[in-house]
């Protein structure tokens, strides 16, 4: 993916504002890095759900959600 893609990507996602939406506070870069710099999410991995669960279902999610 090169720069112009991804740092459009990045403008959409700090625009998004959805309660079930990841929400992008702010980049930060270096010389060799980028840093995202997102909200807090608590609960624990979500594919580490789906994988002790063996299967996720909309029903799933929703509980979860």
């Amino acid at each position: 993916m090169d720069k112009i893609r991804l740092f459009y990507e990045i403008e959409m996602m700090k625009r998004l504002d959805h309660p079930n939406i990841l929400k992008l506070c702010e980049i930060f870069q270096d010389e060799k890095w980028y840093f995202l710099v997102t909200e807090l999410c608590t609960g624990g991995d979500l594919h580490d759900e789906i994988v002790r669960r063996g299967k996720f279902s909309e029903i799933n999610a929703a509980e979860i959600i």
